[in-house]
């Protein structure tokens, strides 16, 4: 290697390394965005509420347990009931998901595990919906996640899926957040909810899914500032380059959805899917209105700015329920049910 090309190699490993063995494809897609000034920027952002905030999960932040207990059965009532509500043919799907009938996935139904997760080890099909026994609300949100995961698996782990893989799933889980906010009064009686108790808990895990996502922007911050250093210490010791950057990107890409509403949200998330199994970054970015490339600087402080401020909103919301009420509430609601 000549002088020129080992200053050239150092530059970029310093500009945006990223971990070797991945595709130029890849590579090419997460420079043309910058996720690492993406990264650094969020993390600046965070406001001290949201810092006292985040203590207060502790470390199960994305699998931060809810109040509404919600059975195994019920939950694959709710989850067809949700994809019905979304496209007719997404729901077929996830039937046949449950059946076990579909070539592309199939639930696990015989699943002990503690990890919500959708495996091809192989990058094959059919790939396997694995979610946990929790009782409560997360288990319709694990289920809507990782099924929506096999929504693009067509064509195998793209650069373009491996960028944008968990932007889907995200947006998805807030279409739930909306149609768990307009479930009747029967519907609530039928599954034994208390309204208030699920306010609270949809508003709990928009917050754990931020502050887990934030996790990873500070771990992939800090990939990028230490990779020169490696006797550096780190507060993500066991932070993934790429993982981090997805999940990131998910909760960035997840705020600018909701600002589309109705049928036009559903759309431009179904054309978003497509685009991601068909390989198309470009496309993808078009679907969901996303001009978020390095040269697109005003628009990246916007959808920063849109990140933080949402969450900060929530957080300055009270509760519907307090800590006094919420167990006899969540109590009382199922034992009038039985």
């Amino acid at each position: 290697m000549g002088i020129k090309d080992f200053f050239s190699k150092l530059k970029k490993g310093k500009d945006n390394p990223v971990v070797d063995g991945t595709s130029e494809k890849y590579k090419s897609y997460v420079e043309s965005i910058d996720d690492n000034g993406l990264s650094k920027m969020l993390v600046e952002s965070i406001t001290p509420e949201l810092v006292a905030k985040r203590a207060e999960y502790g470390s199960d932040q994305y699998e931060h347990p809810l109040n509404t207990i919600v059975s195994a059965a019920d939950t694959e009532i709710l989850v067809k009931r949700f994809f019905a509500s979304i496209n007719s043919n997404l729901y077929k799907k996830v039937c046949a998901f449950y059946d076990g009938t579909d070539p592309e996935g199939k639930i696990n139904g015989d699943y002990q595990g503690t990890k919500a997760k959708t495996s091809n080890p192989d990058n094959g099909l059919p790939v396997t919906i694995s979610i946990p026994l929790r009782g409560d609300l997360r288990g319709v949100y694990e289920a809507v996640h990782e099924i929506t995961h096999a929504f693009d698996v067509k064509n195998g782990d793209t650069p373009t899926r491996m960028v944008l893989g968990e932007v889907a799933p995200q947006c998805m889980e807030r279409l739930l957040d909306q149609f768990l906010h307009k479930m009747s009064d029967s519907e609530l009686k039928e599954f034994g909810f208390n309204r208030d108790v699920l306010e609270d808990d949809i508003k709990t895990r928009r917050l754990s899914t931020f502050f887990s996502r934030f996790n990873n922007a500070e771990s992939l911050e800090e990939f990028v500032r230490t990779y020169n250093n490696p006797k550096a210490e780190r507060k993500h010791p066991n932070g993934n380059r790429n993982e981090d950057s997805r999940y990131m990107l998910a909760q960035i890409y997840s705020t600018n959805f909701e600002i589309y509403r109705g049928e036009e949200q559903i759309a431009r998330l179904l054309t978003f899917i497509e685009s991601v199994e068909n390989d198309d970054f470009r496309g993808a970015n078009r679907s969901l209105g996303m001009q978020i490339y390095r040269e697109n600087d005003l628009q990246r402080k916007s959808y920063i700015l849109n990140t933080i401020s949402a969450v900060d909103k929530l957080v300055k919301q009270k509760p519907v329920v307090d800590s006094s009420q919420r167990a006899a509430k969540v109590t009382g609601e199922q034992d009038f049910i039985k």
